[in-house]
């Protein structure tokens, strides 16, 4: 296995890590840097990336089929909590109504 080769975009990370440069060096001559690469001035080398892995065998099942997926909520209990929601509503803000009347 061959070292990986520092692209000068790390070597110039590398020397601000380790204190060879100091933070306004290090945004000025990577602003120049990333210009230079923008404008094709600065090679970089090509990096041999790894395939990503395949996506998961159900994944790959459920979109091949023209089957719709339906959802629906619970009717029961959905119906109880929103009484009760609004039930604290109303309570907070009678309380409230109650505090700003009384310190009139």
């Amino acid at each position: 296995m061959k070292p990986r080769e520092l692209t000068p975009v790390r070597e110039l990370a590398r020397r601000y890590a380790s204190g060879e440069l100091g933070q306004r060096d290090y945004i000025h001559q990577r602003r120049a840097l990333l210009d230079d690469i923008a404008a094709g001035r600065v090679p970089l080398p090509d990096e041999d990336i790894p395939p990503s892995p395949p996506p998961r065998r159900a994944l790959n099942e459920a979109l091949a089929t023209d089957d719709t997926v339906e959802f629906s909520l619970p009717t029961g209990r959905g119906r109880s909590l929103g009484l009760a929601a609004a039930g604290v509503l109303l309570l907070g803000a009678a309380a409230g109504a109650w505090f700003w009347l009384s310190a009139s």
